[in-house]
Parts: C-alpha cells; structure tokens; sequence
C-alpha cells in the first residue's frame, strides 16, 4: 500500500524513532550519522547528479524576463483520460479490501462510528482524492486506534502501515500477516503486510532478522501470485498498483532481483507486466552497479554494467509498451530511464515518452515529475526549459486534468535550487502566466472537488511571487481555511500566510512594501523603523495574525541593527522566539535560558537575522543525564533547508563514555571530531569566517582555524540556528545564554 506513512510523508513520530534508531546505532562509532540527509527518501535517480551539478552553487542572478509563451506544443488526443477518472479501479478494490463501510465481523472497541471516517480518509489519500480530512488528522486516528486495531486483521494492517516504525506498529503487521495469511482471499494483503514488516525491521535488529522478514515477504509474494493468477484477472492499472506501488515499490527496489524471479515464473502473469517488471529490475541493478554520487566517481566496471543494463531496460520496457497495456507505467519508466543516456540523445527520448503516456494519460503524476528532474541543470536542462516545459502543459487548456499545474511544479521546483528559495518568486517577474492557471481551474467545472486545494495552491504562489491583493483574493474564497496538507507541501504555517498576506494587502501595504525592501537590502536601521510606524497607534487596523508577524519582523530588525553596529547581541532580545522560526519548534524559554525536554524528540529552529559570513557565537550550555546518546548542535548557514547542505554543524556528542566537538557539513561526517573534557555547564565560542573555523570551551582552544567546510555559506543571508537530539526523557539540554558578534 501507498499508505500516507509509505509515501515519504512521514508523520513526526516515524521520523522521530527512525532517527532515534540512527542515534543509537552508529552515533559515535562512526564519528557522526546523516541525521537529516534521508528525511524524504528519493529516487535513484534523485541521489545522483552528473559533474555539472549545483553543489554548493550561489544564489543565482535574477530572472527578469518578461512573460512567454511555449517554444513547443503538447499534443493531447481527445481519447486520454485524466487521473480522476481512473482512480476508480483502484478505489473500489480498497473499498473492498479495507471494508470501508464497516469490518465483519465488526470487533467489540472498533464499531463503524470509528472505523468508517478513518478508513474512508486513508483511502481518499492513498487514491490522491480531494477530501476534508488532512495527512496529519488520518495518522492522527490511526494513532488513536492503535490500542484497539489489533482486534481485526484489516485494521491492525492498515493502522500498522500508517504508524509503521512507531510504537505497536510492528505488532499490529505481525498479527495482520499471520491470519491474512490464513484466509483465502486475502492473500495479497497478506504480502504487503509481510513487505512492511520487511521495511520496518531495520539493522539494529540484526541480519537474520532482516533476512527472515525478507524471506517471508518473498514467499507471501509467490503465494499472492500463485492465488491471483498473476493479476491477471484485474485491469492493467489495478494490476499495476498490486504489484508496484507505495511500499511494494520501496521493497522491490532493495530486491529487485528475488522480486522479479518470483514473477518470471508466473506463467499467468500478463506478458506486458512481464516486460515492466523485468524492465524495471534492469535499470535497477544499472543503478545499483553505478551507485550514488557524480559520474567522476563511477568505476569503469560500474558505469559498464549501468549502461548495459539501462540499454536491457529499455529495450524491455519498450516491448511492454507495444503491448499497449491501458496503464502508462512502462512509457513512465521510459521517460525516467533517458537519464543515462548521453546529453545529445536524452532530452529527445524524455520528451519522446512523455508523449506516449499523454496519448494514454493526460496528466500521470510520475512522467511529468520525471520530465522536470531530467530538466533540471545538473541533467539535460536549464530552469528555462523546466519553465518551458511547464507553459506548454498549461497551453493545453486541459484543466480539467492536473496538466496545467505543472507550471507551478516547474517553479516550484526551479525554486528548490536556490539556497533562499523565497527570492527565486520574488524575482519570477512571470506571474502572469500562472495567474492563467489559477483563473483556467477556478473556471473548470470539472475541478470542483478541488476547488480548496487550487485555491490554496494560488494564494500561496500569489504570496510567495508578492501579489499579495492576490492572496488575498484567493484566501477570501477560501473564507481563510487554507488548505492543511497544501500548506505542508509548502512548508507554510497558515498563521503566517494569513497575517502578512493581511497586512501586505492592507492600506498599510506600501510603508510595508519599503520596509521589506529596505530588509532586502540590509538597511536594518530604515526597516526596523517603517514596521515599527506600520504599527504605531492610530495607523490603519491590522489583524492580529498581521500584528504578530510584523512584530517578528521588528524582532529580527533589531537583531541586524545591533549586529550592523559591531556589538554583541543576545539572540533572544525580546526574551520570546519572535525573530526565530516555528516559534521555537519545542525549545522552551523560562527566564532566559533556553531549554530543550524530551525523550527521543529533535528540536531545531533557526533566528531569522542574517548573520553573514564572519560571525562569533558564544554562550553557556548545560547538558545534564545525557544517556546513552545526546547530540546538541549549532547551525550555521541556511539550516532550514534540509534537503540540502548548504549549511554547517557544531555538535557536542555524548554517548555515554565521551564527549565530541563534531564539525560538519550539514549534519554529516564530522570533518573535526576532537573528543573534550567538560563539566555539565560549560561556556562555549564558535567563530567562522571565509578564512577557518575555531571553538574555545571554556576558554581553551579545541580547534583553531579548521578549514572552512565545503558547504560554508560566505552571503549575507546566511543565519544560525540550534538543535538537539535526546535519547533518554531524564536528559536536560538548557542553553543559558547565547549571543552573536560580526
């Protein structure tokens, strides 16, 4: 199942046990651990970048180009069919599966008044229906019932799946596997709870363990074949899903070759499934061969088998598709595997398949993911032809297809390449273009279901892009209830999309238009005065989620204007987490001491000043029971992209018997890992510049004018920020004091 915790979603405690596990398993064994690196797993694909990658790349120049057009057309048969009308194969046999209407027999603790909502809800996610329900409410009731959920197989399989890796889950895939397997009819479930417990046993746990579990997903796989026919029986895109969807796909990709001996031998099986398969087994162990990383750094002998193997793939997937299967997914796959071919060949194959699938699908989700990333710089394209590409899927007309939204993602993706991906919007100076779509799929029929989650997606373009009358606009369709899981996708709190979108629209919107400006400049002193007039009794009325964010901005304001001085300057001023992200994201304040409580909870938040390239940090930190594994960290850079290391750490990290200064880019392999010798409360100074790295703790020097880590930022937007990581619910991190000097 593709469930809402399998989809790279993960809910707070997944991630949190997930990096609990890699604190405890390889914390200072190995020096340091990719703490944040695999938030959101990806593709093979999406771990490589050829030599023209943008590691560490600076922000880039300012696109002013007027609006456009197109420079190619999208042909669209009359006879493809959208998303929305084929989720319906899928739907039905969930709603089977899952007994949506209610389990039979129906368990004592577990009556339709609770089993229905929740399990319509995850079916509307997994299917990608427009629903009320958001991400988080779903994992939310399926944590509710996982007290209650072992009483029937189905729900202690569809609650595992959504909590999988947290507390109970593994209990509840276990019972779900053991009478699924049992029953005849349900066998397919039957393996996908045996691939989840697979997913969810990890190293700790130790090799015959994971061997065990793999071993039983694999014979519960041959059994499900064995009792379906192959699949046969069903459509092509239900065949589809069964076989390679969600954390089936995860699990195929760790053993693709088992995988596809199991289906090799599946006489029933449908050939072009076949092909797909065998296809896909390919081009993954080209992958494997080649491995992660720049193509300078393949091995003759690996880049020899990923070309061969990827050639086999497509020679493969290619046959499958001339079997003309009713899913897209062996044209998909196509489009996916041009990116290991040579730059001169692969944008004309890319676009080639993508065409293909249109003739089947308008808008499959995959083919135009796989086309934006084979666009991207560091493969065969330019953030141009990303945007191109975008406009001509808008050109389309098909709005009543999710076609035309891949503008929005080629932005949206473009963005992600720059280190402060807000200014990317700022500087699109193209908004007209995706005013077109928001107007073209508010003016659809068709998208009425939808309507919550584009408009949305237009008031946070419209405000990310500065049109904030725009926003406004939007948010009041919305009668201001944004879209939660939309807001998630962006990485937008709704408090701070509702109060400067208030403000910036108001009769105050000029002053503020000066005062941002005067920001973007770092003219903090002129800034600092224009948000403090804006709020000045007697001035225009603003809302109280506007009041609250110019008084983080005059908050942060301050902060700049002390630095700008030449002096030192307390981080918590204002004694609140006004100038800093999420309001503190858990870290407490009491009395001015900074305090981070939690068993096996990470808390990181970021101060909003701009710091720049030449910085002190000092301060006083006191680390009381850390257990048997602590980490408490300084960031440095741009620490809230963690899709990315455009930033460093300074960690000190206990693991029962020592104590270690870790200096990192991002939170990865410690570049200086000198072990110290401290009480409980300490002092601490960090200094970085373009020149070196150098901590003092209380007073004596732990290493002086290191190197500057790769990823060091040298701009002046660069901030800094804190972190911690507790294994043990004794342990207390409190930081008494923390200041900052140019």
């Amino acid at each position: 199942m593709a469930t809402p915790q399998s989809n790279g979603n993960e809910t707070d405690g997944a991630a949190v046990r997930k990096y609990a596990f890699i604190l405890v398993a390889t914390v200072l064994a190995t020096g340091g651990y990719a703490f944040w690196k695999n938030q959101k797993k990806s593709s093979s694909a999406e771990n490589v970048a050829t030599q023209s990658g943008d590691k560490g790349a600076p922000r880039p120049a300012a696109s002013k180009r007027p609006s456009v057009k197109a420079t190619f057309k999208l042909d669209v048969p009359a006879s493809a069919v959208t998303t929305d009308s084929v989720r319906q194969e899928v739907k039905e046999w969930l709603d089977r599966t899952f007994q949506s209407e209610g389990l039979t027999p129906e368990p004592a603790h577990l009556p339709k008044d609770r089993w229905v909502p929740f399990v319509k809800g995850a079916i509307a996610l997994e299917c990608g229906l427009p629903q009320a329900l958001s991400r988080q409410q779903v994992a939310d009731m399926a944590r509710d019932l996982v007290p209650v959920a072992h009483e029937h197989p189905v729900s202690a399989f569809l609650v595992g799946m959504i909590t999988l890796r947290q507390e109970g889950s593994e209990a509840l895939l276990e019972k779900a596997f053991q009478e699924l397997s049992a029953q005849p009819g349900m066998e397919t479930l039957a393996f996908h709870a045996a691939a989840g417990l697979a997913l969810a046993t990890g190293e700790a746990a130790g090799a015959e363990a994971v061997k065990k579990r793999v071993d039983q997903t694999l014979k519960a796989l041959r059994k499900a074949l064995d009792a379906e026919a192959g699949y046969s029986k069903y459509p092509d895109r239900l065949c589809a899903y069964l076989l390679m969807s969600g954390h089936i796909k995860t699990f195929f990709e760790a053993m693709h070759e088992p995988f596809w001996d199991e289906v090799s031998k599946t006489e029933a099986a449908k050939p072009w499934v076949k092909k797909w398969i065998e296809g896909l087994h390919c081009l993954q162990k080209g992958w494997d061969a080649r491995g992660g990383g720049y193509s300078n750094s393949v091995s003759d002998d690996g880049m020899a088998v990923f070309k061969h193997e990827s050639e086999k793939a497509r020679r493969l997937l290619a046959q499958a598709w001339e079997l003309k299967p009713q899913d897209p997914s062996p044209a998909v796959t196509l489009i996916y595997s041009s990116l290991s071919m040579s730059r001169s060949v692969a944008p004309t194959e890319m676009r080639r398949w993508f065409d293909e699938s249109l003739k089947l699908q308008v808008d499959v989700a995959e083919a135009s993911q796989h086309m934006l990333w084979g666009l991207r710089p560091r493969w065969f394209g330019s953030h141009k032809k990303m945007e191109d590409f975008g406009l001509a899927c808008l050109e389309t007309g098909r709005f009543d297809s999710n076609l035309p939204w891949v503008l929005l993602q080629a932005h949206r993706d473009a963005a992600s390449e720059w280190d402060v991906p807000d200014e990317y919007f700022q500087e699109m100076h193209c908004y007209d273009r995706l005013q077109a779509l928001f107007e073209g799929a508010e003016n659809e029929p068709k998208r009425e279901a939808w309507r919550s989650v584009d408009r949305t997606h237009a008031a946070i373009a419209s405000f990310k892009c500065g049109e904030y009358a725009e926003a406004q606009r939007w948010l009041k369709k919305l009668d201001f209830k944004p879209h939660a899981d939309v807001l998630a996708s962006w990485g937008v709190e709704a408090e701070f999309l509702l109060g400067k979108t208030a403000a910036y629209a108001g009769e105050s919107g000029a002053r503020l238009r000066q005062a941002e400006a005067a920001a973007k400049s770092f003219d903090s002193a002129k800034a600092l005065d224009l948000y403090q007039q804006a709020l000045k009794p007697g001035t225009t009325e603003i809302s109280t989620a506007g009041h609250d964010y110019l008084e983080k901005q005059i908050a942060v304001m301050k902060i700049e204007k002390a630095l700008q001085a030449g002096e030192p300057v307390s981080l918590m001023q204002e004694g609140n987490f006004r100038a800093w992200t999420h309001e503190g994201s858990g870290w407490k304040l009491d009395k001015g001491v900074l305090e981070h409580l939690g068993r096996e909870v990470i808390r990181t938040t970021t101060c909003l000043a701009r710091v720049g390239p030449s910085f002190t940090l000092e301060g006083e930190m006191e680390i009381t029971d850390p257990g048997e594994a602590t980490q408490v960290w300084l960031s440095y850079g741009y620490p809230e992209r963690t899709d990315k290391d455009r930033w460093i750490a300074l960690r000190f990290a206990y693991d029962g018997k020592q104590t270690l200064a870790l200096l990192s880019n991002g939170m990865g392999r410690p570049l200086e890992h000198p072990a110290i010798t401290v009480e409980s409360r300490f002092k601490f100074k960090f200094s970085g510049s373009t020149s070196g790295i150098s901590l003092f703790v209380n007073d004596k020097p732990v290493f002086e004018n290191a190197p500057v880590p790769e990823d060091f930022v040298e701009e002046r937007y660069s901030q800094v920020g804190i972190g911690a990581a507790t294994k043990s619910e004794k342990t207390r991190v409190k930081i008494h004091a923390l200041s900052v000097k140019r």
